[in-house]
Formats: structure tokens, sequence, C-alpha cells
């Protein structure tokens, strides 16, 4: 049994159909990343018995505003109603 959504065809069927991934994830994992590089890059620099700099700071804003930025689109997303044919 194969799965018709996870061949290649159906995948690329579904973007033309504008069903691919919803707006603003890519921008959401992205800001994940950085907020995640900016909170390692601080505590190792803690551990290591060194002062935070400022680009840990900047790191770990960047990577909220990003992931902010990430959510208001995909909130922002508007779906049309399904249009129902009219009862005979």
């Amino acid at each position: 049994m194969t799965n018709d959504r996870s061949e290649p065809r159906a995948i690329a069927a579904r973007a033309a159909a504008g069903e691919g991934l919803s707006r603003g994830v890519v921008l959401k994992l992205f800001g994940v990343i950085l907020l995640a590089l900016g909170a390692l890059d601080s505590l190792l620099l803690w551990r290591g018995g060194l002062v935070a700099d400022d680009f840990s700071f900047v790191l770990l804003v960047a990577g909220a505003f990003v992931y902010a930025t990430g959510a208001v689109r995909s909130a922002s997303r508007t779906q049309q109603p399904v249009q129902r044919p009219p009862k005979p």
C-alpha cells in the first residue's frame, strides 16, 4: 500500500493548488533556530566564564522578532468560505 500524498506528483499537485506549507511556517522555524542559537551561545559563554556579548542578545531578539513575524503571517491568512450550490 502506498500513500498517495507522499508521492512526488501528488506533492507537486498540492503545491500547485496552494495546499503546501501554510504562510509563516518557514519564518517561525527560522526564528526558533535563531532563538536556539542565541540561547546556546549565551549559555556556552556563561559556562566558559566569559561575559555574554551583544551578539547573543542580537540573536535572541532577532529570533523572537522573526518568530513573531511568522506567527502574525500565519494568523492573518484569510480563508475563503466554501461556496455551496443553491438548493433546488
